[in-house]
């Protein structure tokens, strides 16, 4: 799910809606990647309105790596959002220096899955692992040790 990122404030912005009817913060994604082709692929009238900035924003609106969006924001002044994948987000979000946040909820849903060879006899075995750590929790329990137990941001 995407997320948008900006400098910890006081912000003006609350939902991508917000972001797509103003003009003083600029806002992108990474160069290649799902984030930016949910915005290029979307339907939705605030998501193409959205995508219609950013393919035509001058100076580009899109980085290279995550780092680099994160280093954007930061040096923006609150005039650069950063649109990313919310589990990235999150986890940077409780480093330091903590000074980004999230803003608003999740723009889209999407899964995550663990590649095997076609054919493999790892894909059943596997598959059904994952499930069973999902319904027992373990999954939620080991992204709150990893994200928040050890953040940095209090």
């Amino acid at each position: 799910a995407a997320f948008l990122t900006v400098e910890r404030m006081v912000s003006p912005i609350e939902s991508a809606e917000d972001l797509a009817k103003q003009t003083e913060i600029a806002y992108g994604t990474l160069e290649a990647g799902s984030t930016k082709e949910f915005f290029r692929r979307s339907k939705i009238a605030v998501f193409e309105k959205m995508w219609t900035y950013m393919k035509s924003a001058e100076p580009s609106v899109f980085v290279l790596t995550t780092e680099e969006g994160m280093i954007r924001v930061r040096k923006s002044k609150g005039k650069y959002a950063y649109l990313l994948e919310s589990t990235m987000n999150e986890y940077i979000e409780q480093r330091k220096p903590c000074d980004t946040m999230k803003v608003g909820g999740n723009l889209d849903s999407k899964g995550y899955g663990i590649a095997t060879p076609k054919g493999s006899a790892l894909r059943n075995p596997v598959n059904l692992a994952v499930l069973k750590l999902n319904e027992q929790g373990l999954l939620d329990k080991l992204k709150n040790k990893w994200w928040y137990d050890k953040g940095e941001c209090g």
